[in-house]
């Protein structure tokens, strides 16, 4: 169920950054705010994407062209921060499908610790995780898949 609904907002995320080109294009916006150079320096992965997206959606635009030298210093903060709220919700469906692709493979593991010798289960999908949090030369993790 969470995946499904993952797709659906992965597709309405793209098709966000359409309707924000398309409004940006509409309400003679410029495409400055844009610059890829200006996301690189706050590099968000989904800000980036969306600024990539709508400099290519805009890239061409008669429209655009025609009051590029509007003269004009910006426009709408609502334009303008497009990347930036959608990029938001891009990184967190990014967050959502990381934790599904991990969460999706049923996984179990022991912990077996050398003084003294007991197992402990555990309810932990990663033993990456733990071996991270507690390197202790005393643990052993195995894990499989189920």
């Amino acid at each position: 169920m969470g995946t499904l609904a993952l797709l659906a907002a992965e597709t309405l995320v793209d098709s966000a950054d359409v309707l924000g080109g398309l409004c940006c294009d509409a309400l003679k916006g410029t495409d400055a705010a844009f610059d890829e150079r200006i996301h690189k320096a706050r590099p968000h992965s989904g800000q980036i994407k969306t600024a990539a997206n709508l400099r290519k959606m805009l890239e061409g635009s008669q429209i655009r062209e025609s009051h590029r030298e509007c003269g004009r210093v910006q426009d709408a903060y609502s334009l303008r921060c497009i990347p930036q709220v959608h990029g938001a919700v891009r990184d967190t469906l990014a967050h959502c499908r990381e934790v599904f692709e991990i969460e999706r493979t049923p996984r179990w593991t022991i912990l077996w610790s050398s003084s003294p010798t007991r197992r402990v289960p555990q309810a932990t999908s990663s033993p990456a995780e733990i071996s991270t949090a507690n390197p202790s030369p005393s643990l052993w993790i195995f894990s499989a898949s189920l």
